[in-house]
């Protein structure tokens, strides 16, 4: 396993509260709180990779869509649709 490496990120306040929220719901439960750059951290690891591709994909669908102020086409087949999908 690599060592790990400390990065820095800029993370919209949306989401900072999204975890935020989870952290004080599980400080309610669990009586103390995790920390949101741990449960941040957490996501990270348990995100399945094919999910990260999924919502890249649907992101650059979106901002082309946008771009050329089309829909997409219907017949261009995506990842998630494709069950023999490998990345």
């Amino acid at each position: 396993m690599a060592s790990p490496q400390q990065i820095t990120l800029t993370v919209p306040a949306e989401l900072v509260a999204v975890y935020d929220g989870a952290n004080r719901r599980l400080a309610q439960i669990l009586g103390f709180e995790p920390g949101v750059p741990n449960l941040m951290v957490l996501s990270l690891t348990k995100d399945p990779f094919g999910s990260i591709l999924d919502d890249f994909g649907a992101g650059l669908r979106q901002a082309m869509q946008k771009a050329v102020g089309v829909d997409p086409t219907p017949d261009v087949p995506s990842p998630e649709d494709d069950d023999d999908f490998t990345p």
